[in-house]
């Protein structure tokens, strides 16, 4: 018996290693689109329950419901709002999205809370332990904003 020894028994090789690379790139390929995606989700869940809560601030002002407010807001924005509190003027709310896509087999779940309060709201730390509250009489530290003082209630602003 004779074995005989050819010079063909690494043909193909590199075949098999370039697939093997090019399946296993796209893998990771896909596996951080998944993770974008769900990224991708979480800030517009943030920015729906951020937006709501601004939004519920502002109608709380005005004399309106401000949770009532807060879920259309987060409606509009494409997430659902799960949670919502109104003290005075602050509102704080929980809102929830999944991702647009299913990958994996699966659809995530993303969760955003978010509380917004007027530019004049300061907390009464010395009455905290008493449960006084919220103080509503402070003045704005605002360049801005009109004292409370003026009969007119700021409006929310975002930066000088």
């Amino acid at each position: 018996m004779t074995v005989r020894l050819s010079r063909r028994t690494e043909a193909g090789v590199a075949t098999v290693a370039a697939t093997a690379t090019v399946g296993f790139a796209l893998l990771v390929a896909a596996a951080l689109l998944q993770v974008g995606l769900v990224i991708a989700a979480k800030h517009r869940v943030q920015a729906a329950a951020d937006l709501a809560a601004l939004a519920g601030t502002a109608a709380g002002l005005r004399g309106d419901d401000g949770c009532a407010t807060a879920h259309a807001v987060a409606r509009r924005n494409g997430a659902n709002l799960v949670w919502c509190r109104v003290d005075l003027a602050v509102v704080t709310v929980r809102a929830e999205g999944t991702t647009n896509t299913v990958a994996w087999g699966a659809r995530f779940r993303t969760h955003a809370e978010a509380r917004a309060a007027p530019d004049f709201y300061v907390p009464d730390t010395a009455g905290a332990d008493s449960g006084a509250g919220a103080s509503r009489r402070s003045r704005s530290s605002s360049r801005t904003a009109p004292d409370l003082s003026s009969g007119s209630l700021p409006l929310p602003h975002f930066g000088d």
